[in-house]
C-alpha cells in the first residue's frame, strides 16, 4: 500500500498490477516469475525481479492462503452407477484424506438406471462426474464437458451370453434376443460394425438391469460389465461366453472422470486438486484393496459381497494396468481414433475436434496481464541495471559455455526419456495384447525350450507358467513323431516355413488329447538368425467334429435320396407280384402244393414290403405320419414281438403318468424292433434287457444340445452285451456300417432318421464287455390321447357295383389293381396320367353313369401326377372321392391327404384285404 501512497494518480498499468495481486490467485506468482525468467537471459536480473515480486506478492499470498484454509470446497461427484469396487479410488480419496488436503469437502452420489450422468454436471447439481468415452460425442453436440482421466485403459462393456444359446461370435447374435442401453457402449455397436453384423437382423431389446432375464433364458445375450455380472451368472450355475471389443480391433477407455467448461474456468486450482486427490486415491485403492472393500462394505452399505468386490477388483486391475500404465493417462491420438470409431458409425460429424475436451494440469500460463506488469517493472529495472552492468559483462561468457553444455544435456536427457517412454509404452501394449488374446501363444528358443506362454495357453494345456518355463514343447505333444516332424521343418538351419500352419495332437496336464491347429513364426535377430520361434495353438476339437457330422449328414441325404428312388421303383414291381399272388390264392381250383408255393412267395414278397418301408422311412423327405398316443403299449408289443422264443428276457419300467407324444406307432416300433434285435444278437448266450421311460424337462446340454428346455419323453433300453469298442461309438449311426456279419448296416441309420423326423435325438453309451445303452428323447405331446377308430379287417367284400377311375403309369400296376378292383365287383376305367384322368372323368359326368371314385398315383414321371389331377377333378365336381396311392408311403401327401384334397389313402403294394377295406371306408 506503500506503493499505492506515493503514486496517487497511478498510470492504468499500476492499476492492472495491483488487481493482478489483489485477485489472490497463487499460479498467478508462478506465471510473472515464468515469464520474467524467459524474458531475461541474465541471471542477476532474473533474481532482482523475483526479489522485486516478493515483496509485494508474497504477503498478499500468504494472506489469502490462511482465509481458504479455514474451510473446504465442498462439490459433488456423481457416479454412473451405485457403490460397487468400480468407484474404489474416490472411497480411498475420502477415507485416506487425499480430498480434505487438498481443500476439498467431496460428496460421492449413487447413479440411477436412467440418469442422464452428463447433465447432472452440466446443470451444476453435480461438479464431476463418470461417463464413458461418449463424452467426446456430447462435447461436439453442444455439451461443455471436458475429460480429467481415463480410469480404465480398456473399457468394461461386453455381451454376455449364456454359453447354452450357441453364441460364440458377433455373427452369432444374428435372429438372437440381445438386451442392450442403446444410448451408450458404442464401442459394442463398433464391434458388430467391425465384424459385418447387421444391426437389422439382432433382435435388440431395452436393458432392464435384470441379470435374471439372462438366467431364465428370457433373452440370448445383454450388455454388460465384465467386472461383476458374469460371476453373477456362474453363481446361478449358468455357463457363460464373454463377447469383448477388445478381442475384435474395438479398444476404447472406459470410466473417464470429467467436469464442465464452467468448473475449469471458475475454479482452475479446485479442478486440479479434484484430479491429483481421486488419482492419489486410485492409486492408494489398486494397492490396498481389502482395505478399501471395507470401506466399501462399512460406509457406502453396497449390495454387493465380498466375492462380487473381489471379483471387481482382479478385473479392473486388467482394464487399468496400474503397473504398466500411469492412472489416468490419456493419449490424444487414442483418443482421435475413438472419434473416428464414432464417425464410422454415424455417432459423430466427421468435421467433430477435439480442441477444449482433454484437460491440460498445467497449461501454458496468460502473459496478457503480466506484460502491463512487466512494462511497469522494466522502468525500475533500467534503473538498477547500470550498477551490474559491469558484473554481466563478466558473468557472460561463463552463462554461454553453461548454457551450451546445458543445452546438450538437455538434448540427451529428452531423447532418453523419449526412448523410455516409448519403449514402456511399446511393453504396455504388447502386454495388454498378450494378455488378452484368447488363443493360446508361446515363445521357445532356438533349442525349443519354453521361455514364455499366455493365460490363454495356461488355461487351454492346464500348467501353471512356471510349470513350463525352461521346459521343451515335447511335454505337451501328445505323439512323439509330431514333435520330432515340427522339429524338422520349424528348427532347422535358416528353415523356410512354406505353410506356416499345421495341425497336432496335444496332451494336457491332466492327460487329456486334443487336436490343434498351430500358426508359427520364426523370430530372429537383426542379422537374420533364428533365434526363437513364436506359435498360437487353436483347438480345433469343435470344429472337426463339426465337419465330421457335415459329412456323414451329407452321406445320409445322398444315401436317403437313391433310397427313396429304389423303394418306389421296387414298390410298383411289388404291386405287380403281391397283387398277382394275393389274386391267385383267391382261385379254388388250386391243389395244395401250389397253394403253399405262393404262399411262400407272398411272405417273401411281404417282407421285401417290410424292406422298402424301411427304405422309405430312411429317405429323405419322408414324414411320419403321427398320431397322439402312448409309448408303453407300443415299446412292450414291439419287444415281445421280436424277442418271441429268444434266450434273452426284458424287463419293462413306466411309470403311471408317463406323457404322451405324437408318433408314427409303425416307424416308432420299426426303431424298438432295430435296437432289441441289436441288443438280443449282443448277447448270443442269453441275458437281459431293460426298457425304462420316464418323463424329462431338462437334459445335458453336452449330450443333446438341439433341444430346447421343454417337456420330453425319454426311452432307455439297456442291454448287458458285448458292448461297441469306443473307437467304433462315433459310427453306429453312419449307414453301411455294421460289425455284424448278416446285418445291412441300415437299421440304425433308419433308427436316427425316423427320430430325427418326430424331432427327436437318438444317442448311444457304451463300451466294450460293459454293455450298451441307447436313449432317445421324443417331445411330450399338447395334445389329449383319444384311442384310433380306424376298423382293421381282413374281410373281402365283393358285393359293391361301382364305377372306378384308376389312374397309374405303369402298365403291371394297372393290370393287377384292375384285377383286383374287378374281383371286388367294380366296373374300372384305366388312365396313364393325369391329363387323360381328368378327361376320363369329365366324360363320365356327361354320360348316364358316372365315375364314383377315382384312384390316382401320386407320382407320374414326366406328366400330371395325383396331386395336381386331384384338383382339375374337384373343380369338376367338389364332391368327387378321390383316393391317393404312391408308392412313396412316407410321402408328405400321403401323410397329410386330406390337405391336399383326397378322401384316403392306400400304400403301394396292397393286397386285395387293403384295397377291400379302403374301398369300405370310402364308399360305406
Amino acid at each position: 500500500m506503500r506503493f499505492c501512497e506515493t503514486r496517487p494518480a497511478r498510470s492504468k498499468y499500476v492499476n492492472d498490477i495491483l488487481d493482478t495481486i489483489n485477485s489472490g490467485y497463487n499460479n498467478h506468482v508462478m506465471t510473472i516469475v515464468s515469464f520474467f525468467k524467459n524474458i531475461f537471459e541474465k541471471k542477476l536480473l532474473y533474481f532482482f525481479c523475483l526479489y522485486f515480486l516478493t515483496l509485494f506478492y508474497v504477503p498478499l499470498t500468504e494472506a489469502k492462503e490462511k482465509s481458504s484454509a479455514s474451510q473446504l470446497d465442498q462439490v459433488t461427484l456423481q457416479l454412473k452407477w451405485i457403490h460397487e469396487f468400480n468407484f474404489a479410488g474416490y472411497y480411498a480419496a475420502v477415507e485416506k484424506g487425499f480430498y480434505d488436503e487438498a481443500g476439498l469437502d467431496v460428496k460421492i452420489k449413487e447413479g440411477q438406471p436412467g440418469m442422464d450422468f452428463i447433465d447432472e454436471v452440466i446443470s451444476g447439481r453435480a461438479q464431476y462426474g463418470v461417463e464413458m468415452p461418449e463424452l467426446l460425442i456430447a462435447r461436439n453436440n453442444g455439451k461443455p464437458v471436458v475429460v480429467l482421466a481415463a480410469i480404465f485403459q480398456h473399457s468394461p462393456q461386453i455381451f454376455l451370453a449364456r454359453a447354452d444359446s450357441g453364441i460364440k461370435s458377433p455373427h452369432n447374435l444374428i435372429g438372437k434376443k440381445v438386451m442392450w442401453r442403446f444410448d451408450s457402449a458404442a464401442e459394442l455397436r463398433a464391434m458388430l460394425v467391425n465384424e459385418n453384423v447387421s444391426l437389422d437382423k439382432v433382435e435388440f431389446m431395452e436393458l432392464s438391469w435384470n441379470i435374471n432375464e439372462l438366467i431364465d433364458g428370457k433373452v440370448d445375450a445383454i450388455h454388460a460389465y465384465i467386472t461383476d455380472q458374469p460371476l453373477s451368472l456362474e453363481k446361478a450355475g449358468v455357463k457363460s461366453t464373454i463377447l469383448s471389443p477388445i478381442n475384435y480391433g474395438i479398444d476404447f477407455y472406459g470410466d473417464c472422470l470429467f467436469t464442465s467448461d464452467s468448473e475449469i474456468s471458475e475454479h482452475p486450482e479446485r479442478v486440479k486438486s479434484f484430479r491429483e486427490a481421486s488419482l492419489r486415491g486410485w492409486k492408494y485403492a489398486m494397492d490396498n484393496p481389502e482395505e478399501i472393500m471395507d470401506v466399501i462394505a462399512r460406509k457406502y452399505k453396497t449390495k454387493s459381497t465380498r466375492e462380487y468386490l473381489q471379483n471387481e477388483y482382479e478385473h479392473i486391475s486388467q482394464l487399468m494396468l496400474p503397473n504398466l500404465v500411469e492412472i489416468g493417462h490419456m493419449n490424444p491420438g487414442r483418443w482421435k481414433h475413438i472419434g473416428a470409431t464414432f464417425v464410422k458409425l454415424g455417432m459423430l460429424d466427421p468435421m467433430y475436434s477435439i480442441d477444449g475436451f482433454l484437460y491440460d494440469p498445467d497449461p501454458q500460463p496468460d502473459y496478457t496481464k503480466i506484460k502491463k506488469v512487466v512494462w511497469i517493472l522494466s522502468t525500475i529495472i533500467s534503473l538498477i541495471s547500470l550498477c551490474i552492468f559491469f558484473l554481466v559483462i563478466y558473468n557472460r561468457r561463463l552463462n554461454i559455455a553453461v548454457r551450451e553444455r546445458t543445452k546438450h544435456l538437455s538434448s540427451e536427457i529428452a531423447e532418453r526419456k523419449r526412448m523410455e517412454e516409448e519403449i514402456t509404452r511399446h511393453k504396455a501394449e504388447f502386454e495388454a495384447m498378450f494378455t488378452a488374446i484368447t488363443d493360446a501363444i508361446v515363445f521357445v528358443d532356438q533349442y525349443r525350450r519354453i521361455i514364455m506362454v499366455n493365460p490363454a495357453f495356461t488355461k487351454m494345456l492346464g500348467y501353471q507358467q512356471e510349470e513350463l518355463v525352461e521346459k521343451t514343447t515335447k511335454l505337451i505333444y501328445a505323439n512323439p513323431e509330431h514333435y520330432n516332424k515340427q522339429g524338422q521343418i520349424r528348427f532347422r538351419p535358416k528353415a523356410k516355413i512354406d505353410n506356416p500352419v499345421f495341425e497336432n495332437e496335444y496332451r494336457r496336464k491332466d492327460g487329456t488329447i486334443f487336436k490343434g491347429e498351430t500358426l508359427g513364426v520364426h523370430v530372429k535377430d537383426q542379422n537374420g538368425n533364428v533365434i526363437g520361434f513364436l506359435g498360437v495353438i487353436r483347438d480345433i476339437t469343435d470344429r472337426k467334429k463339426a465337419e465330421e457330422n457335415l459329412i456323414k449328414f451329407k452321406k445320409l441325404d445322398s444315401v436317403g435320396v437313391l433310397a427313396g428312388g429304389i423303394a418306389h421303383d421296387f414298390n410298383n414291381i411289388l404291386a405287380a407280384i403281391l397283387g398277382n399272388i394275393n389274386l391267385a390264392l383267391f382261385d379254388q381250383s388250386l391243389d395244395s402244393s401250389t397253394r403253399d408255393l405262393l404262399s411262400e412267395a407272398e411272405k417273401a414278397s411281404l417282407r421285401a414290403k417290410k424292406l422298402t418301408q424301411q427304405l422309405l422311412t430312411f429317405a429323405k423327405g419322408g414324414e411320419p405320419v403321427k398320431e397322439t398316443a402312448s409309448l408303453e403299449s407300443v415299446i412292450k408289443e414291439s419287444a415281445n414281438f421280436v424277442l418271441r422264443g429268444d434266450k434273452v428276457a426284458c424287463k419293462f419300467s413306466f411309470p403311471d403318468d408317463l406323457w404322451l407324444v405324437d408318433v408314427d406307432k409303425g416307424q416308432l416300433s420299426q426303431v424298438i424292433q432295430n435296437i432289441v434285435i441289436n441288443a438280443s444278437h449282443a448277447m448270443p448266450e442269453g441275458g437281459e434287457i431293460v426298457i425304462t421311460c420316464e418323463n424329462v424337462s431338462t437334459v445335458d446340454k453336452k449330450i443333446i444340445s438341439n433341444q430346447e428346455d421343454k417337456k420330453l419323453v425319454k426311452i432307455s433300453i439297456k442291454d448287458t452285451g458285448i458292448g461297441i469298442p469306443e473307437k467304433l461309438i462315433n459310427k453306429v449311426f453312419d449307414p453301411y456300417f455294421s460289425t455284424k456279419r448278416e446285418g445291412s448296416g441300415l437299421g440304425l441309420a433308419i433308427c436316427q432318421s425316423i427320430i430325427n423326423k418326430h424331432n427327436g435325438d437318438i444317442v448311444v453309451k457304451s463300451s466294450s464287455g460293459a454293455g450298451t445303452t441307447f436313449i432317445i428323447y421324443l417331445p411330450a405331446s399338447d395334445k389329449p390321447f383319444s384311442p384310433s377308430s380306424r376298423i382293421q379287417s381282413n374281410d373281402i367284400n365283393i358285393n359293391r357295383q361301382a364305377k372306378i377311375l384308376l389312374m397309374d403309369d405303369d402298365e403291371m400296376v394297372q393290370n393287377v389293381a384292375k384285377a383286383m378292383l374287378t374281383k371286388l365287383g367294380n366296373t374300372v376305367v384305366l388312365a396313364a396320367d393325369g391329363v387323360e384322368a381328368v378327361k376320363c372323368y369329365q366324360e363320365a359326368m356327361n354320360s348316364d353313369n358316372p365315375i364314383q371314385l377315382v384312384i390316382m398315383d401320386l407320382t407320374i414321371p414326366g406328366g400330371m401326377g395325383g396331386k395336381e389331377a386331384v384338383q382339375n377333378i374337384h373343380k369338376l365336381n367338389p364332391e368327387a372321392k378321390v383316393i391317393v396311392s404312391s408308392g412313396y408311403s412316407n410321402d408328405p401327401v400321403m401323410a397329410n391327404f386330406k390337405k391336399h384334397g383326397f378322401c384316403a389313402t392306400i400304400a403301394k403294394p396292397f393286397q386285395l384285404q387293403d384295397l377291400s377295406r379302403v374301398l369300405s371306408q370310402v364308399l360305406g
